[in-house]
């Protein structure tokens, strides 16, 4: 299961993104994706079809893909400022959006602007 801890640590784990996308573990992908899972490599681009084709995380260009990675019910595909975990069993995705942390300065001068 992929738990808040997990994310968060997968967040610091990939913060960067690899020098090419050729070095992205895309096996990851075509081994353990499954039925559920529709995913598509096409110019460049990993199309997830269990998206709507309307989401920004229908179709992402590879060179911004930090990484993937597999656990035992779900996929995630790592990104700068989100993550998208793919559930294996069901085909369900997820979103997580990494929140924004504030510097201590703006924090203090919000205390002070209030």
């Amino acid at each position: 299961m992929v738990t808040a801890k997990v994310v968060n640590s997968l967040y610091k784990e990939y913060r960067k993104r690899p020098k090419s996308p050729d070095r992205l573990d895309l096996s990851v992908l075509a081994e353990n994706a499954g039925d559920n899972i529709n995913v598509e490599i096409k110019d460049d681009r990993l199309i997830i079809h269990n998206v709507d084709e309307k989401s920004p995380f229908h179709a992402l260009k590879l060179n911004r893909v930090h990484g993937i990675v597999n656990f035992e019910k779900t996929i995630a595909i790592v990104l700068a400022q989100s993550m998208i975990l793919l559930l294996k069993e069901t085909g369900e995705v997820q979103i997580n959006i990494k929140p924004v942390k504030r510097s201590f300065w703006a924090k203090l001068r919000d205390k002070f602007c209030r």
